[in-house]
């Protein structure tokens, strides 16, 4: 997919500046990068809901930038969670340095363990629930 952008020459002068800034706010191209930054940010948001089948590639990407010497903290619901570690076997989320793992309430009263919850009724009690669990995580353990 090509991205659209404005390139700006070593030999600057403040109308082609203000030019250009005015085609970003008002033009043509301005439009066309709002509408691509709204399509990323819709997928970013839908591969990222809590469904235990975006876990999965979740994970891998965490790992690729774990590898990449990013410190990793995958935040989960509580039921993924547990969902993930009946999986993959308890001891499975040890023994990786700067990668931790780490569960908060999805707000859905407690189901069985091997049904798949609704996924509407999932994605509004997570965006009803979570967000409060999510922020407080990151007050109290990122932002120390």
């Amino acid at each position: 997919m090509n991205g659209v952008g404005m390139e700006i020459d070593n030999d600057v002068k403040r109308d082609e500046v203000v030019k250009l800034v005015r085609e970003l706010m008002d033009g043509k191209k301005g439009k066309e990068m709002r509408r691509q930054a709204m399509d990323w940010k819709t997928k970013a948001e839908e591969a990222t809901r809590p469904a235990q089948g975006h876990v999965n590639p979740m994970l891998k990407l965490a790992k690729i930038l774990h590898s990449n010497g990013f410190q990793i903290t995958f935040v989960n619901t509580e039921y993924n969670h547990r969902r993930l570690l009946k999986s993959r076997g308890p001891n499975s989320l040890d023994g990786l340095p700067d990668f931790h793992f780490e569960a908060i309430p999805d707000g859905l009263p407690p189901s069985d363990a091997n049904a798949t919850q609704d996924i509407p009724s999932l994605c509004d009690s997570t965006s009803k629930h979570s967000l409060v669990h999510f922020v407080i995580f990151f007050q109290t353990r990122v932002f120390q």
